[in-house]
Protein backbone atom coordinates (compact mmCIF):
# COMPACT_ATOMS: atom_id res chain seq x y z
CA UNK A 1 0.00 0.00 0.00
CA UNK A 2 1.47 3.27 -1.14
CA UNK A 3 0.82 5.29 2.00
CA UNK A 4 2.83 2.73 3.95
CA UNK A 5 5.97 3.20 1.88
CA UNK A 6 7.49 6.00 3.98
CA UNK A 7 10.94 5.31 5.38
CA UNK A 8 13.74 7.11 7.23
CA UNK A 9 16.06 7.05 4.17
CA UNK A 10 15.82 7.37 0.40
CA UNK A 11 16.99 3.77 -0.09
CA UNK A 12 14.39 2.57 2.41
CA UNK A 13 11.66 4.50 0.61
CA UNK A 14 12.58 2.96 -2.74
CA UNK A 15 12.84 -0.50 -1.17
CA UNK A 16 9.34 -0.06 0.31
CA UNK A 17 7.94 1.06 -3.06
CA UNK A 18 9.50 -2.08 -4.57
CA UNK A 19 8.13 -4.35 -1.84
CA UNK A 20 4.67 -2.82 -2.39
CA UNK A 21 4.97 -3.77 -6.11
CA UNK A 22 4.78 -0.14 -7.20
CA UNK A 23 8.32 -0.27 -8.59
CA UNK A 24 9.58 -3.25 -10.57
CA UNK A 25 11.89 -2.01 -13.34
CA UNK A 26 15.53 -2.35 -12.23
CA UNK A 27 16.72 0.76 -14.16
CA UNK A 28 14.00 2.89 -12.56
CA UNK A 29 14.72 1.52 -9.10
CA UNK A 30 18.43 2.32 -9.56
CA UNK A 31 17.71 5.83 -10.87
CA UNK A 32 15.38 6.60 -7.97
CA UNK A 33 17.90 5.27 -5.45
CA UNK A 34 20.58 7.46 -7.07
CA UNK A 35 18.36 10.57 -6.81
CA UNK A 36 17.94 11.44 -3.14
CA UNK A 37 14.58 13.16 -2.60
CA UNK A 38 16.14 15.13 0.28
CA UNK A 39 17.72 17.41 -2.33
CA UNK A 40 14.35 18.17 -3.92
CA UNK A 41 11.77 18.07 -1.10
CA UNK A 42 12.09 20.76 1.56
CA UNK A 43 10.54 18.76 4.41
CA UNK A 44 10.00 15.07 5.17
CA UNK A 45 11.43 13.89 1.83
CA UNK A 46 10.96 10.20 2.58
CA UNK A 47 7.29 10.43 3.62
CA UNK A 48 5.08 8.91 0.97
CA UNK A 49 2.94 12.03 0.73
CA UNK A 50 3.00 15.23 -1.32
CA UNK A 51 5.12 18.03 0.17
CA UNK A 52 4.61 21.77 -0.25
CA UNK A 53 7.09 23.69 -2.40
CA UNK A 54 5.38 27.03 -1.81
CA UNK A 55 3.39 29.06 -4.33
CA UNK A 56 0.54 26.56 -3.98
CA UNK A 57 2.64 23.82 -5.62
CA UNK A 58 3.77 20.44 -4.32
CA UNK A 59 6.27 17.73 -5.07
CA UNK A 60 4.15 14.64 -5.68
CA UNK A 61 4.13 11.70 -3.32
CA UNK A 62 6.88 9.19 -4.09
CA UNK A 63 4.40 6.50 -5.07
CA UNK A 64 2.98 8.83 -7.73
CA UNK A 65 6.46 9.43 -9.16
CA UNK A 66 7.04 5.67 -9.11
CA UNK A 67 3.77 4.99 -10.98
CA UNK A 68 4.61 7.64 -13.60
CA UNK A 69 8.12 6.28 -14.13
CA UNK A 70 6.91 2.68 -14.41
CA UNK A 71 4.21 3.72 -16.91
CA UNK A 72 6.82 5.48 -19.04
CA UNK A 73 9.51 2.79 -18.63
CA UNK A 74 9.43 1.56 -22.26
CA UNK A 75 10.09 5.10 -23.52
CA UNK A 76 12.80 5.98 -20.98
CA UNK A 77 15.81 4.65 -22.83
CA UNK A 78 19.21 6.15 -23.70
CA UNK A 79 18.78 8.82 -26.35
CA UNK A 80 15.11 9.49 -25.57
CA UNK A 81 13.61 12.94 -25.21
CA UNK A 82 11.33 13.62 -22.23
CA UNK A 83 9.09 16.56 -21.29
CA UNK A 84 8.28 17.01 -17.59
CA UNK A 85 5.37 19.43 -17.18
CA UNK A 86 5.17 20.99 -13.72
CA UNK A 87 8.80 20.38 -12.84
CA UNK A 88 8.82 22.71 -9.82
CA UNK A 89 10.88 20.47 -7.54
CA UNK A 90 13.32 19.27 -10.20
CA UNK A 91 13.15 15.71 -8.86
CA UNK A 92 11.71 13.96 -11.90
CA UNK A 93 13.98 15.94 -14.22
CA UNK A 94 16.91 14.48 -12.28
CA UNK A 95 15.54 10.93 -12.40
CA UNK A 96 14.66 11.21 -16.10
CA UNK A 97 18.16 12.53 -16.86
CA UNK A 98 19.66 9.34 -15.44
CA UNK A 99 17.34 7.15 -17.51
CA UNK A 100 17.88 8.80 -20.92
CA UNK A 101 21.67 9.12 -20.83
CA UNK A 102 23.68 9.00 -22.92
CA UNK A 103 22.35 11.14 -25.71
CA UNK A 104 18.92 11.92 -24.29
CA UNK A 105 17.26 15.18 -23.41
CA UNK A 106 14.97 16.22 -20.55
CA UNK A 107 12.99 19.45 -20.61
CA UNK A 108 11.36 20.57 -17.38
CA UNK A 109 8.59 23.15 -17.77
CA UNK A 110 7.28 25.10 -14.80
CA UNK A 111 5.03 28.16 -15.03
CA UNK A 112 6.15 29.70 -11.72
CA UNK A 113 9.50 31.41 -12.33
CA UNK A 114 10.69 31.12 -8.71
CA UNK A 115 9.97 27.38 -8.64
CA UNK A 116 11.70 26.85 -11.97
CA UNK A 117 14.81 28.69 -10.76
CA UNK A 118 14.78 26.74 -7.49
CA UNK A 119 14.40 23.42 -9.37
CA UNK A 120 17.45 24.17 -11.50
CA UNK A 121 19.43 25.21 -8.42
CA UNK A 122 18.44 22.00 -6.59
CA UNK A 123 19.47 19.95 -9.62
CA UNK A 124 22.89 21.59 -9.74
CA UNK A 125 23.37 21.28 -5.97
CA UNK A 126 22.39 17.60 -6.00
CA UNK A 127 24.11 16.47 -9.18
CA UNK A 128 27.16 18.78 -9.13
CA UNK A 129 29.51 18.95 -12.10
CA UNK A 130 27.45 16.48 -14.12
CA UNK A 131 24.38 18.74 -13.82
CA UNK A 132 26.38 21.71 -15.04
CA UNK A 133 27.59 19.67 -18.05
CA UNK A 134 24.07 18.45 -18.89
CA UNK A 135 22.71 21.99 -18.67
CA UNK A 136 25.55 23.40 -20.77
CA UNK A 137 25.06 20.74 -23.48
CA UNK A 138 21.28 21.32 -23.49
CA UNK A 139 20.65 17.72 -22.43
CA UNK A 140 18.71 19.08 -19.44
CA UNK A 141 16.70 22.26 -19.83
CA UNK A 142 14.54 24.11 -17.30
CA UNK A 143 11.96 26.42 -18.91
CA UNK A 144 9.58 28.89 -17.32
CA UNK A 145 6.49 28.49 -19.49
CA UNK A 146 2.91 27.27 -19.56
CA UNK A 147 3.22 23.50 -19.85
CA UNK A 148 -0.27 23.24 -21.31
CA UNK A 149 1.22 24.66 -24.49
CA UNK A 150 3.96 22.01 -24.62
CA UNK A 151 7.23 23.00 -26.27
CA UNK A 152 6.52 24.12 -29.82
CA UNK A 153 9.06 22.85 -32.31
CA UNK A 154 10.22 19.94 -30.15
CA UNK A 155 9.22 16.29 -30.23
CA UNK A 156 9.26 14.02 -27.21
CA UNK A 157 9.27 10.26 -26.67
CA UNK A 158 7.61 10.69 -23.28
CA UNK A 159 5.61 13.43 -21.57
CA UNK A 160 4.86 13.45 -17.85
Amino acid sequence: MAWRCSAPTNAGLIDNLTTANILSTPRIIAAMKATDRAHYSPRRPYDDAPQSLGFGATISAPHMHAHALESLAPMLRPGASVLDIGSGSGYLVAVFSKLVRPGGKVVGVEHIKELNEAAESRFVAAEGTLAKELLQKGEVVFKTADGRRGCPGEKFDAIQ
